[in-house]
């Protein structure tokens, strides 16, 4: 029943006990990694008595399933009640059976990983701000204690035989006997029967907790370690309020993708050799080496294993040690030794060489970089280190220089890396040396605490690529519980193999390897062209650099600052309200049209006199400096602006004379394109798309830009842009010039003067174009248009 089910749903399947300690029958975790894992026993004849909450609450899970020959019955750990199905009714709709189990996921904040971070931050409470290595170190002690059955007081008598079994810091012992016989109870028995859970008579089982979520519960009191660093020493954190951060280097790796990382690189790499070296360069509280282990010891690895982990953290190492000490003991069939090192790994000393090296390197951008960090990146790099480098392209560069022959390496990196022009060479030299198995991009930010940017997946082989070698593209939007699903097929794909998949907010695809080395990016794509973009390249050679220039718009910083209300402009003197323009941003571009929008100042426009002083300021704007000066203390500490603290941050050159152009969001999609026929707005938080050609004999400006908002605001084109632009928030598109700038566009002024003459395609784009300036998308045939755009590009 558990390899039926796991195959059916794509979910992974692992022991839920180790072999000595499992109770009679047979019980598994069934993992989705995201929201959907949950606990599974089989039994003959259903126990009503076994204790199944208990396993389910401390294996990190919602929900445990009980199947018999007849029956089916699930518990939560968290509500007394019991669901009973039969077992065909459930087998005739596992899919709605899982989809439920996975929907109706709790609605409290409490996690076994949650309530074992508060029980750490309480007994922190007892320790210095000096002292918060020995409260970590006593910490895992006490967990070892548990796990070896040594109740209260008595791990005193243990206390250094815990601390070499598990290779905790030396000073545990020491430390732990500072405290008292009660505080070593009250941790315990709190540890062990939460206060919150009494109403359903919950009690932890460590060993589950540690060999089931204590990758988790490390990663969370790792943060807490960091970010929190005394904030919790006169008042302890509740589990809502534990936060993680993805700054300074210190990261969150969710167990779903841990798993399927190590999965696509096991995948990747095939039979495994007699001996098997793993390496994570950057393991922070040791969930991927973890995530590794378990996979090899389910996959019935045979091989004699050197498990090696790196980290600048020493909460880290310590975690890490324990952690995997913890599976030695808890997984005796794996043959593996285990090195985990406090060290930089971008400093002079050599990486071991690997066989696997699995990583979620820091993500830090250039900008955010010590000046430490940036020689190293500079030396790593060499004359790759070009443009914006982020700390993570190091990481990779070393990892593939240290794989073994054949080896493999998987890392999460910053989707930008992926894309970005300035690491197209970059990517090309990676090509040298390894052949790329699988790439993923992640557009689900609720998968990283407080992630601001897309997550990509890289799998890599050191070995060249075949000619008609294909590799794996994975493809997952901003939808919520995107990734879960997609993860799942992606498992099920693996084991069986099948035609590219399609859903509204994921796409898995096989692709040929050879585009990589042929293209600027590696970003995988909703690939929902995929069948068309042959014909559209062929048939359209030009891009929307070829006909426009994109330009980035105003930044305004403070907003507030510098952008009025128009009933405020209106209430300014006739004679100040001449230094505002108009604008076009995200808030006034809607369905094609801008809006009646807000007002910014703007003293650089063409006409209006200098304002070199405060002086003049005072003169020329007397009742507009009022409202400016309250901003004068925060605008004055903008970098580069000097004496001339009333100027915008950046006020774009390109925006000082008024000239046509379609103007865009920053974010957008179809209907975020409109005509400034006026030419006068100013673009804030957007773009502005500037024509590079010249008018026709045969048509004027007015006519061309309409067509190209016609086309612009096609769903073909936002399926175009989709292709190369990032998703965010919403299904929203980043319309950077560096993504939007690569996408195919028909040049409708060769098409024209090919022609001799207005042809009827560009004509009624041109009308459809008019008709959306003055009245929106909504007053046009959007079929229609879609027809002509399809012509347009030859589909």
């Amino acid at each position: 029943m558990n390899m039926e089910w796991a195959s059916a749903l794509g979910l992974a399947v692992t022991p839920m006990f180790a072999q000595e300690m499992s109770p009679p029958g047979q019980h598994f975790m069934l993992l989705d990694g995201v929201r959907g894992s949950f606990a599974l026993s089989e039994q003959t004849i259903l126990d009503e008595e076994v204790d199944v909450q208990n396993w389910a609450w401390s294996a990190g899970v919602l929900h445990h399933v009980t199947t018999t020959p007849d029956q089916v019955i699930v518990k939560r750990w968290d509500r007394p009640e019991v669901l009973r199905y039969t077992r065909q009714s459930v087998s005739d709709r596992l899919d709605r059976f899982y989809a439920q189990l996975a929907d109706s996921q709790s609605a409290t904040n409490r996690t076994i990983a949650s309530h074992a971070v508060e029980c750490f931050g309480r007994l922190r409470s007892s320790f210095s701000v000096d002292e918060q290595q020995d409260a970590l170190a006593v910490f895992l002690l006490l967990l070892g204690s548990m796990l070896r059955s040594h109740e209260d007081v008595t791990v005193y008598d243990h206390a250094d035989e815990i601390t070499n079994e598990f290779s905790l810091d030396g000073v545990a012992p020491s430390a732990l006997r500072r405290l008292s016989p009660e505080l070593l109870r009250h941790f315990t028995s709190g540890f062990r029967r939460p206060l919150f859970a009494q109403a359903q008579k919950i009690e932890t089982k460590p060993s589950l907790v540690v060999r089931h979520a204590g990758a988790m519960v490390f990663q969370e009191a790792h943060f807490q370690l960091i970010q929190r660093g005394s904030s919790d020493l006169f008042g302890v954190p509740t589990a809502a309020t534990v936060a993680l951060n993805t700054g300074n280097g210190v990261h969150f790796t969710p167990p779903g993708l841990a798993r399927a990382l190590v999965e696509q690189a096991l995948d990747a790499y095939g039979d495994l050799p007699p001996r098997l070296t793993i390496l994570d360069a950057a393991c922070g509280s040791g969930s991927i080496l973890h995530e590794a282990l378990r996979i090899l010891q389910d996959r019935k690895c045979k091989s004699i294993i050197t498990v090696i982990g790196f980290d600048e953290s020493e909460y880290a190492v310590q975690m890490t040690r324990f952690l995997l000490a913890a599976a030695k003991h808890d997984w005796p069939e794996l043959e593996f030794s285990i090195v985990v090192e406090q060290r930089n790994s971008l400093d002079e000393r050599p990486w071991p060489r690997s066989d696997i090296i699995l990583m979620n390197p820091p993500f830090v951008s250039l900008r955010d970089l010590t000046s430490e960090q940036r020689q190293l990146l500079t030396v790593i790099l060499g004359i790759y280190a070009k443009g914006r480098p982020d700390l993570s392209m190091a990481f990779v560069e070393r990892a593939v220089h240290s794989l073994a022959p054949h080896g493999v390496l998987g890392t999460l990196v910053p989707a930008g890396v992926l894309s970005m022009t300035f690491a197209q060479d970059w990517r090309r030299h990676l090509l040298d040396e390894a052949s790329v198995s699988f790439l993923a991009l992640f557009g689900e930010l609720s998968l990283f605490r407080l992630a601001t940017v897309e997550t990509g997946c890289i799998v890599l082989r050191k070995a060249p690529a075949d000619e008609h070698e294909l590799y794996r593209s994975l493809w997952v939007g901003e939808k919520r519980n995107a990734t879960p699903e997609a993860l799942r097929f992606l498992r099920r794909a693996t084991a069986q193999p099948s035609s590219d998949i399609e859903r509204d907010a994921w796409t898995l695809a096989e692709l040929p390897a050879k585009t990589l080395k042929d293209g600027a990016n590696w970003r995988p794509s909703p690939q929902t062209l995929r069948r068309e973009l042959q014909k559209i390249e062929a048939h359209v050679p030009t891009t929307v650099s070829s006909l426009f220039d994109v330009k980035q718009g105003a930044l305004p910083a403070p907003r507030e600052a510098f952008i009025l209300a128009e009933q405020k402009w209106k209430e300014l003197p006739e004679r100040e309200q001449r230094w505002f323009r108009s604008i076009a941003e995200n808030q006034n571009i809607r369905g094609g049209q801008i809006l009646i929008g807000d007002k910014i100042f703007y003293p650089k426009s063409p006409e209006l006199p200098l304002l070199p002083s405060e002086e003049v300021l005072l003169k020329e704007l007397p009742a507009f400096s009022a409202h400016l000066f309250r901003f004068k203390p925060v605008l004055e500490r903008r970098r580069g602006k000097g004496e001339r603290w009333w100027e915008l941050g950046e006020d774009r050159k390109w925006l000082r004379v008024p000239s046509k152009k379609i103007v865009s969001t920053y974010f957008g999609q179809a209907g975020s394109f409109a005509y400034d026929k006026d030419g006068d707005r100013i673009v804030v938080q957007g773009y502005g798309w500037l024509p590079k050609w010249r008018p026709s004999r045969f048509l004027q400006v007015d006519f061309l830009l309409d067509a190209y908002v016609a086309i612009f605001n096609s769903v073909l084109f936002s399926a175009l842009l989709a292709e190369t632009c990032p998703t965010v928030g919403g299904g929203q598109l980043n319309l950077s010039k560096r993504y939007s700038e690569k996408v195919r566009l028909p040049d409708l002024v060769e098409r024209v003067e090919m022609a001799a003459g207005v042809d009827s395609v560009t004509k009624e784009l041109s009308f459809f174009g008019n008709i959306i300036g003055q009245a929106g998308l909504s007053a046009v045939p959007r079929a229609k248009i879609e027809e002509l755009v399809r012509i347009l590009y030859g589909v």
